[in-house]
């Protein structure tokens, strides 16, 4: 056995040991009404798939399974400290949801997409977006306000995937640094992980707000919970 493969095994139980008392560190300062909204957020978009099955929509699937397994990562990455990583998934969450809506009315460019042969910039999937006819009159006036809300953290949250600076860095996190819960660098990840999911959702509850009352009473309580007065009376409004 080389020295390689002998350090490996004696190392990793340690780098565990430091993962475990950082998620023990978190989850002893996570308060309560804190967890249940976060974890809430990972519900999201499982329920977006089953909602939209109801409504016999099932081409895109996969990609719903994606942004919900992208907020799942990017959760319980956030309980070991990894806020880096954490709000990387986000920007893929951000990059699927938008697609997904585009490909909800494109079947062959979503084909090719599957196929590794399309591709939409970012910018592209805002106008398109900014013109989609299901956004009327005031729908259409809070989704001018909405969309470029959801590209300041689309562009935030790629300066973690490219490091653009140290404070982007995940070794210039205190949390690691000092193996030990920092309110601070928490509530910062927690602010942007709600925030960016809260945007992504009702974005998804204006798009298909004249399929609402199809919704099954189940999913349309999960993702209605905790959606602003406001907002509500946006999405019910005909």
């Amino acid at each position: 056995m080389s020295i390689y493969l002998t350090n490996a095994k004696t190392d990793l139980p340690l780098y565990k040991q430091d993962f475990m008392y950082i998620w023990d560190s978190i989850n002893q300062n996570y308060a309560n009404d804190s967890l249940e909204q976060n974890y809430h957020h990972t519900l999201l978009f499982k329920n977006w798939k089953n909602t939209l099955n109801h409504l016999k929509y099932y081409d895109c699937d996969r990609i719903l399974e994606e942004i919900h397994q992208d907020i799942n990562a990017s959760f319980y990455l956030s309980n070991y400290g990894l806020f880096r990583t954490s709000l990387m998934h986000l920007r893929s969450a951000i990059e699927l949801t938008m697609q997904l809506l585009y490909f909800h009315d494109h079947k062959i460019e979503y084909l090719q997409w599957s196929e590794g042969e399309f591709l939409i910039k970012h910018a592209d999937l805002i106008k398109y977006l900014e013109k989609h006819p299901n956004f009327k009159d005031n729908v259409q006036e809070e989704i001018k306000k909405m969309l470029p809300q959801i590209t300041k953290y689309w562009k935030e949250f790629s300066k973690y995937i490219h490091a653009e600076a140290p404070k982007y860095f995940h070794s210039d996190n205190q949390t690691h640094k000092i193996k030990t819960f920092n309110q601070a660098e928490f509530n910062q990840w927690e602010a942007k992980f709600q925030k960016s999911i809260y945007l992504l959702n009702k974005l998804m509850l204006l798009f298909f707000k004249n399929d609402f009352n199809k919704f099954p009473n189940t999913q349309r309580e999960i993702l209605m919970w905790k959606v602003k007065k406001s907002d509500q009376q946006l999405i019910l409004k005909n």
